[in-house]
């Protein structure tokens, strides 16, 4: 089993307090066979245009508030670092830049050099499930990942139980987290859905409900 680069990315967004995708997206294709790699993996991030975030792969599309702040590609994957960094109990590596992890999309509300308690946000990622036999439901995946932070002890609770519910006409399952750092209390909602051989993760990083709000807002969370 080598499910870890979510909780990698688990452990690294809760941590951070303080902190722009510039590729647009590709044109639509349904013959992604004549594309080269670098081609399909543009292709398959998706990109912003005009203030709207394109996924013509993982058919999506968030609104994204002018104030909030966008990572770059380089911020993205200096996040994806930080968390191998933090979780060091693991030997595994991973190919960011190629398929195996695909960073999508990365929003914080406040710059990175600004110093707030803590820096509400959404990132949106998708691991390739080629090596996860066992992974059979978005559910399965979920108690992998939840497994994989256990090691963090009493800092982060999940709730007991999982629910599902509809974001842009998908199904997707939802663990929540209450994570308590001894100098404050954050929260975590971690969705996923299984699509075209990769776990679609969205990761919800708060600690007021009114952020929670915007953040469902951007998704167009169906309740």
């Amino acid at each position: 089993m080598k499910l870890q680069g979510i909780w990698v990315l688990l452990i690294c967004t809760f941590v951070l307090t303080g902190c722009n995708l510039s590729n647009n997206q590709s044109e639509n294709s349904d013959n992604m066979d004549a594309m080269s790699d670098e081609e399909k993996v543009a292709y398959m991030k998706g990109g912003i245009t005009e203030g709207q975030y394109e996924n013509n792969f993982f058919d999506l599309e968030l609104d994204l508030p002018e104030s909030w702040i966008v990572l770059s590609e380089e911020e993205m994957m200096r996040l994806m670092q930080t968390g191998e960094a933090i979780a060091s109990e693991s030997d595994a590596t991973y190919d960011l830049t190629g398929f195996e992890i695909l960073n999508l999309l990365g929003v914080f509300k406040y710059p990175f050099d600004e110093v707030v308690a803590m820096n509400p946000n959404l990132y949106i990622s998708a691991e390739r499930l080629d090596e996860m036999k066992d992974i059979d439901s978005s559910g399965a995946y979920l108690e992998q990942a939840r497994a994989g932070i256990e090691h963090l002890g009493e800092t982060i609770v999940f709730e007991e139980t999982m629910d599902t519910v509809n974001i842009q006409e998908k199904t997707f399952t939802r663990s929540r987290a209450t994570i308590d750092l001894g100098y404050m209390v954050i929260y975590q909602v971690h969705y996923v859905t299984l699509s075209k051989g990769y776990a679609l993760n969205i990761i919800i990083t708060y600690m007021e409900d009114e952020d929670l709000e915007t953040i469902e807002s951007m998704l167009d969370l169906r309740k």
